[in-house]
């Protein structure tokens, strides 16, 4: 977890090279699962249509928005006491 004062998009989380290839790899596995038509048959999955992409976007986007609305609600709770 990044520290509270530090930026959303500039931190040691974000900076930090193995990171981002754990989620370049686990990306990769999750696409495979999908687009690679005998493990997408073993797993019993379809890729999805640009609706899907849209609500699977939105869906992952909304833990980044309540993360950063809470941040904005606790620093203003602490400047007001």
């Amino acid at each position: 977890m990044r520290d509270y004062d530090s930026h959303w998009l500039r931190n040691l989380v974000t900076q930090n090279r193995f990171i981002w290839l754990s989620l370049l790899l686990c990306t990769c596995l999750l696409l495979s699962a999908v687009y690679i038509p005998p493990l997408a048959r073993v797993l019993g999955v379809v890729p999805p249509d640009l609706r899907s992409w849209g609500l699977i976007l939105a869906a992952s986007l909304i833990p980044l928005i309540v993360g950063q609305l809470s941040k904005i609600w606790r620093s203003s709770r602490r400047r007001r006491h």
